[in-house]
């Protein structure tokens, strides 16, 4: 997201202030042919229909887009026949060619799929350089924001291939998920906590663990009653005296939850393995018997693009359930992604759970109106089947003759 100064930055910046023109007529300009394009004295001479598929085809701009950029930009003059753009001298930014390379790297990534946040994580571009050419293809409206983090392209379809690839990348690695890739009440199982234990008999070794962490030049942090370490995407690993603790921030996509544990399973052990290797420890020293003891302590298992969600989130509503250890039942859209969302150590137990509920209404449909019309016409047959059995008792004993010594059994 971008900062309160950014954007009221960029909200002071109008569309002719040519630092900002510089970046969009370079760009177009970049993307038409050398031939196409004449040096005179008056500037660089293009022709308008070049000059406006370009800008179609480079940046999707419509014919009013162009033309409205055209008429804010004092460096382009209009002929009859083309355009002549000259240099400009007050342009704020003199290296237009990396400026230009910075705003197109950021429209491709995010074309791509991914977050513009990733640019700066990744250490691509520097985070303000980056807030920057986002805020600025926003204000042309190349591209827009549709939940937290997560951008997409205005008015370009993705082809089929394109899901498909996006679809195979993000199921395994990334945070973000383009909604298109997702089917209706897929899983997603997320922010997992994992305590791995460590054997009694490595106690008197790994109580010494800051002596070879400073051996194998592996920087941390000191904490209570611990150290903080990272490992390539991992950024929070906490080593204690008996366990050691992972802080996932991977996400996990599969029809089930139980898939989706699977899934995560294979990458624990892998992030495991690598902090042997980091360690510069024996491969395998964490196991207990024949495999490594963990559990997930706590996680996030939510149904992304839920009925449900969709109707609180459409209605503006919350929805949080608790029960005696808190919150364990809510909805999420964070990512755009229109989540039912359990929480806690049982998040995945109880996905299923879940899971389970909404596909029997699925196959078999019913509302609450009708649950209260079966109970209300359920009443009314017990009160009409009362009724009769006291009819046939009193019929019963209309029939016989009881001795005067003997209690009628009484019946409410």
């Amino acid at each position: 997201m971008l900062g309160t100064n950014t954007i009221k930055r960029l909200q002071r910046r109008s569309l002719n202030e040519p630092s900002g023109n510089d970046y969009i007529v370079s760009l177009i300009l970049d993307a038409i042919p050398k031939e196409s394009k004449k040096a005179t004295k008056r500037g660089l001479f293009v022709r308008r229909s070049d000059f406006f598929k370009a800008a179609s085809q480079q940046l999707h701009l419509s014919k009013e887009k162009t033309k409205k950029l055209i008429s804010s930009c004092n460096n382009i003059t209009s002929a009859n026949r083309g355009l002549y753009i000259s240099e400009n001298s007050n342009s704020e930014h003199p290296t237009k060619q990396r400026t230009s390379n910075s705003t197109f790297t950021v429209y491709e990534h995010i074309k791509n799929g991914g977050s513009p946040s990733e640019l700066w994580k990744k250490n691509t571009l520097k985070e303000n350089v980056v807030k920057y050419h986002t805020g600025l293809l926003k204000k042309l409206d190349l591209v827009r924001n549709v939940g937290y983090g997560t951008w997409e392209i205005v008015g370009v379809e993705q082809s089929e291939a394109e899901i498909t690839r996006l679809k195979k990348e993000h199921r395994v690695t990334m945070a973000h998920t383009h909604p298109k890739c997702l089917k209706s009440d897929t899983v997603r199982l997320h922010d997992c906590r994992v305590v791995l234990k460590i054997k009694k008999s490595l106690m008197k070794w790994w109580i010494k663990r800051v002596v070879f962490l400073k051996r194998a030049k592996v920087p941390f942090e000191p904490i209570q009653h611990g150290q903080r370490i990272s490992i390539a995407d991992v950024k929070t690993i906490m080593l204690y005296d008996k366990t050691i603790v992972i802080y996932l921030p991977n996400s996990w996509y599969a029809d089930t939850a139980p898939k989706a544990l699977v899934s995560a399973t294979s990458r624990i052990i892998y992030i495991i393995k690598k902090l042997e290797n980091k360690l510069k420890c024996q491969p395998g020293i964490f196991k207990i018997g024949k495999g490594y003891r963990f559990r997930i302590s706590s996680s996030h298992c939510a149904l992304v693009k839920n009925a449900l969600a969709k109707d609180y989130l459409r209605r503006k509503e919350k929805l949080e359930v608790y029960d005696e250890e808190g919150l364990w039942l809510t909805i999420d859209n964070s990512l755009n992604l229109e989540e039912l969302e359990t929480i806690g150590k049982d998040a995945i137990r109880n996905s299923v759970v879940i899971q389970e509920l909404f596909n029997s209404v699925k196959d078999r449909p019913i509302t609450s109106h009708k649950i209260y019309e079966m109970h209300e016409s359920n009443e009314k047959a017990i009160e009409a089947n009362s009724r009769a059995i006291l009819a046939l008792l009193d019929l019963f004993y209309a029939q016989i003759q009881i001795p005067e010594n003997v209690e009628t059994p009484y019946i409410g």
